[in-house]
């Protein structure tokens, strides 16, 4: 059974958007931890315009769970990553204004540049992840570097128009799944994933967790937070 991991970003966005103080993150992921959620995704973006260096502080100290930091590798984020020292970290494209969480790479041009940095941040205890386009090809491409796992971003899968182009989405999952566990790397995905389309992605049983966020939030508005959270863990059990 595959487990999951919710996406605070959503969180943020809504508070930002209204000027207050509240949703409150931390408080929220109280919610989604009592629910049954195996762990918590935050996104830090260059600006922190949304999730800051302080939300991340402040849930260290709340969760109860694991926590997982998706940033981009710049000088910045990886200090903030030294002093935190959540369980683990994702390298994920810094796409400006665009949520960070929203792409994986498509390139291995920087993925040496970064070795120091794993190893550095791995030293802490942290464990390291990259977010990648789903292919055997990229996975080749990071298989030099020591990372502890990857995460497939599934968006194209998510947003496909077609039967024919959802099917090719899902082999390619499945492709970069089997390339990434002969190399022993843990196995997450995310990226526009909701209670229809998981299913599929579910019944691969190739991957170790889903990281899901606005579909949850979304559907909190209507049946509650603890609600939303149990239906998907239901979901990505029984499928």
């Amino acid at each position: 059974m595959a487990y999951l991991s919710v996406r605070l970003d959503p969180v943020a966005l809504l508070r930002a958007q209204s000027s207050t103080k509240d949703p409150n993150p931390s408080r929220v992921a109280v919610l989604v931890e009592l629910a049954g959620a195996d762990g918590l995704t935050a996104g830090i973006r260059s600006d922190q315009q949304f999730l800051t260096e302080r939300d991340l502080y402040v849930l260290k100290e709340l969760a109860q769970t694991r926590i997982n930091v998706e940033m981009s590798p710049t000088p910045a984020n990886l200090a903030i990553a030294n002093k935190l020292k959540p369980h683990q970290v994702t390298f994920v494209p810094d796409i400006g204004r665009e949520t960070q969480a929203s792409a994986g790479f498509t390139s291995a041009e920087d993925f040496k540049l970064w070795q120091d940095d794993i190893a550095q941040l791995q030293q802490s205890g942290i464990k390291i992840f990259v977010s990648l386009e789903p292919s055997a090809e990229g996975i080749k491409a990071i298989s030099k570097l020591k990372l502890d796992g990857i995460r497939l971003f599934t968006g194209m899968y998510a947003t496909a128009q077609t039967e024919a182009e959802g099917l090719s989405e899902i082999e390619n999952i499945k492709e970069a799944a089997k390339a990434a566990g002969k190399l022993g790397l843990v196995i997450s995905a995310g990226g526009r994933l909701d209670y229809i389309n998981i299913g599929p992605l579910a019944r691969l049983e190739m991957i170790d967790e889903f990281i899901i966020g606005q579909a949850i939030f979304a559907r909190s508005v209507m049946v509650g937070t603890n609600k939303a959270v149990s239906d998907m863990i239901h979901l990505i059990g029984t499928l």
